[in-house]
């Protein structure tokens, strides 16, 4: 799927400001008095599944554009910076927004 420019930068804006979650101010003070883990603590089991669960929801890999990407830099095809960033965001927010 190809998408413009445009549409993909108003998707990606909207996708970056809609999953905004405001605190309450009550909220925020209990959150502030929480103790933070160090790291030499561990992590507990709650924030080992809520990394678990962020994994799961990332989209899958594509192995058939990983190995094509490859092939074209093998052959000496290299694409510029802000070729690969277009390419980024717009795969990105045609993932996002499926």
């Amino acid at each position: 799927m190809q998408v413009s420019r445009s549409q993909a930068a108003r998707a990606w804006e909207a996708v970056r400001h809609g999953h905004r979650q405001r605190r309450s101010s009550a909220r925020r003070r209990r959150a502030a008095r929480r103790p933070t883990a160090s790291l030499t603590s561990g992590a507990s089991p709650l924030t080992i599944e809520q990394a678990l669960r962020r994994i799961d929801e990332q989209p899958p890999i594509r192995i058939h554009l990983v190995e094509a990407a490859t092939a074209r830099l093998a052959a000496g095809d290299r694409p510029p910076s802000d070729v690969v960033a277009d390419m980024a965001i717009r795969r990105a927010t045609c993932d996002l927004l499926r």
